[in-house]
């Protein structure tokens, strides 16, 4: 008989600007038991994840820190509510219309609808993913723009392809499997896609959500090894509100603000109605802010380095690359080098888009609603449609400012990432001429950025151009607000 384990887990909360700490026992709810771990009984007792989120927002983002999870591990989030006859009927319901239904098993809306005043049906909405390291921990973005149905290990969400066998983990060495090791198997982070349940969803609908139980649930890609258990939860409480805009981590100057950090807090530099605080001694002036990139405007590949000075301290950066379509630049675009770029990272489609456009973001990436190889084929059948728009960029490194608010890197473009925590796949750009942004942004909702800045360089033979120069755009950043800049420079 297998061993049930009773365990305490730990999670730390941080709501807005208030860190919450609590302790939390086994979840209640489908998959929960703790003898049907997948691939082996685990104490969570030692795991810490880190959830920080704003409270009222136009939807849920979450910057997650997560270390002492099992190593090589895919995870899904997902919100479960307590049931159609709980006091919290109302937030279970937003869930369930756009995510799943439980009651002995999984139901429709149907069922939902002729039930729901007899049974305590479970909405639940599983909305992200993440699959850890070898040492078990992980560090980056979740949000609620998409309702999966379930995650398969290969892209064409009809099977498990690319599966390995745990034998290839050393991490897993001496553990007591409740396998075979040739059935215990896991799923390379880029390799991981989810299979959409509501197409239309991108976005949670507005209202307040209580006592939403927020849970960390084991992955186990129908492998039969263990089912999908629950492994860490904690009640939250937030609000949807699309008319929310300072603290939504988004700078609109159309509605009077001059930044938005992605909170409501004052003396960071961005008070709570989204004025700077020029006072403040957090504030990066030009003259505290320094940087420039050397790099080679031709070669057999993009190469150069970064320099940067007076930037947020062991703080982690985006360094990307993004293309000028003449969708949106007109005779100033390059769809040439703009397609490049999206063949070989993602396509953030603006107008005519395969999924629902958030008014928000002002578009999406096509691959979030489709695997990344069928986005780039539904770029190319579409691209020449009327009104058909999309952007393509290329997230290439990432770099993390040390103590003193400084980072030096080098750069070359040999790898494609969705964020610095969740690889792509390898990226090699073709010959030719490119017109391009140079973007430097955190890696954290809401994601802001420096930049971006137009510049030119060429894959083969030698080209001139002028010496760009990075300004800053209206970003999620008080750095970016206050006016940052970077001076790019060419290699002689």
């Amino acid at each position: 008989m297998k061993k049930i384990i009773s365990v305490l887990m730990f999670i730390i909360l941080t709501i807005a600007v208030n860190a919450e700490t609590v302790t939390l026992d086994a979840a209640s709810g489908p998959g929960t038991g703790f003898d049907d771990q997948f691939i082996y009984e685990y104490d969570y007792n030692g795991a810490s994840v880190t959830v920080e989120f704003v409270a009222s927002s136009d939807n849920f983002r979450a910057h997650v820190t997560a270390s002492g999870l099992k190593p090589s591990f895919t995870y899904q989030m997902k919100f479960e509510g307590h049931g159609s006859l709980s006091a919290y009927s109302d937030t279970n319901e937003l869930l369930g219309l756009n995510g799943r239904w439980w009651d002995s098993g999984n139901q429709n809306d149907a069922y939902y609808w002729a039930n729901k005043d007899t049974s305590n049906i479970i909405g639940y909405l599983v909305f992200d993913y993440f699959t850890t390291d070898s040492d078990g921990n992980f560090e980056g973005e979740i949000k609620a723009d998409a309702s999966y149905h379930v995650l398969y290990c290969d892209d064409d969400l009809s099977g498990n392809g690319d599966l390995y066998q745990i034998s290839d983990e050393t991490a897993y060495d001496g553990k007591t499997l409740k396998c075979d090791e040739t059935t215990a198997a896991l799923c390379p982070s880029a390799s991981v896609f989810g299979q959409i349940e509501r197409p239309s969803f991108s976005e949670l609908p507005e209202g307040t959500y209580e006592n939403v139980i927020l849970v960390l649930n084991e992955e186990s890609f129908h492998v039969s090894c263990g089912t999908w258990t629950t492994a860490m939860t904690k009640e939250i409480d937030f609000e949807i509100d699309y008319t929310q805009t300072c603290g939504n981590g988004i700078l609109e100057t159309e509605l009077g603000e001059e930044c938005d950090d992605g909170n409501n807090a004052n003396g960071d530099g961005c008070s709570e109605d989204c004025n700077v605080e020029t006072n403040k001694d957090s504030i990066k002036t030009d003259e505290q802010f320094n940087g420039y990139v050397d790099y080679q405007d031709c070669g057999e590949d993009f190469s150069g380095t970064l320099y940067a000075h007076g930037l947020e301290t062991s703080h982690r950066y985006q360094l990307k690359i993004e293309g000028k379509p003449t969708c949106l630049h007109g005779s100033d675009g390059n769809d040439w080098s703009n397609e490049q770029l999206g063949l070989q990272g993602r396509f953030w489609c603006k107008q005519d888009c395969p999924c629902t456009v958030s008014s928000t973001w002002g578009g999406c990436n096509i691959d979030s609603v489709m695997s990344y190889e069928d986005a780039r084929e539904y770029y190319l059948d579409h691209k020449d449609d009327p009104g058909f728009c999309a952007v393509g960029y290329l997230l290439f490194d990432c770099g993390t400012s040390d103590s003193e608010g400084n980072l030096e890197k080098s750069l070359s473009i040999d790898a494609a990432y969705e964020t610095c925590s969740s690889v792509i796949g390898s990226a090699e750009l073709p010959e030719g001429d490119y017109e391009v942004s140079f973007l430097l942004g955190e890696d954290f909702s809401p994601w802001g950025t420096l930049g971006p800045q137009y510049l030119d360089f060429t894959i083969g033979t030698c080209g001139a151009g002028d010496i760009p120069e990075f300004s800053t755009i209206g970003a999620a950043l008080v750095l970016a607000a206050v006016g940052v800049f970077v001076v790019l420079k060419r290699k002689k």
